[in-house]
């Protein structure tokens, strides 16, 4: 029972100074879990597996529970890794997207496929844009001026690759809407027109039927007021 006793103590006493270690060196910790994890990188990730698929539920709740516990410490560590890490992380999922695009597009494809899916996109995406439209055209702005001339290359090799892909859909925009009779089309713009085509609550097609005017001379009407608001 003494032999126990004194075993227990020298464990606890050891564990103890090994606190201690982690707590004064924790850069060298981190360094040593790594050089073992990368020096046993398949033997940790077959136990792993193994222990997972023992008991899988076990495994999920026991993530959830953490996840949840923790997020805001993993949130903020996911954030740091990205920003230390960036071109890393875009060279890897350029690599993964080119050695997996046909299954990227199938999966894709089936998931916008599924009407339950595709309407709740819908509704998210709908829901998102109200809520953040001066932040999305602010960041489109910001990044069209600093890639402006990556954006004309990319565009140009596009409809070089997809010339009839894209004279189908011109076709069908055009019978769709084209045939908008746009009587007050070489008028002056006035106040109230400027006004109207500036509303977020209605869509291009409406406010073109109610102003008289073409989609296209809309478009550029408000392209030009809000580069006109920008400046001044």
């Amino acid at each position: 029972m003494a032999s126990n006793n004194g075993m227990d103590k020298r464990r606890e006493r050891r564990r103890e100074c090994q606190r201690k270690y982690r707590e004064a060196n924790p850069e060298k910790v981190r360094e040593s879990k790594r050089k073992y994890y990368e020096s046993n990188r398949e033997k940790i990730k077959a136990v792993r597996k193994e222990k997972y698929w023992d008991d899988p539920d076990k495994f999920r709740e026991q993530a959830r529970r953490y996840y949840w516990q923790h997020r805001d410490k993993r949130l903020g560590y996911n954030e740091s890794y990205r920003i230390a890490n960036q071109e890393q992380i875009n060279a890897r999922q350029r690599a993964y997207y080119a050695a997996n695009r046909d299954v990227i597009s199938e999966r894709t494809r089936q998931r916008n496929c599924d009407p339950v899916i595709r309407e709740q996109k819908r509704q998210y995406n709908r829901s998102y844009v109200a809520k953040n439209a001066d932040a999305m055209r602010e960041k489109d702005r910001l990044y069209y001026a600093e890639n402006r001339e990556r954006i004309a290359q990319r565009s140009s090799q596009y409809r070089r690759r997809n010339k009839d892909y894209l004279a189908t859909q011109s076709a069908k925009k055009n019978a769709k809407n084209g045939s908008l009779f746009a009587p007050r089309g070489r008028q002056r713009w006035t106040k109230s027109d400027d006004e109207t085509v500036m509303r977020e609550d209605v869509s291009l097609v409406e406010i073109a039927i109610a102003l008289g005017r073409s989609i296209a001379g809309v478009a550029n009407r408000r392209t030009y007021l809000r580069k006109s608001k920008e400046v001044a």
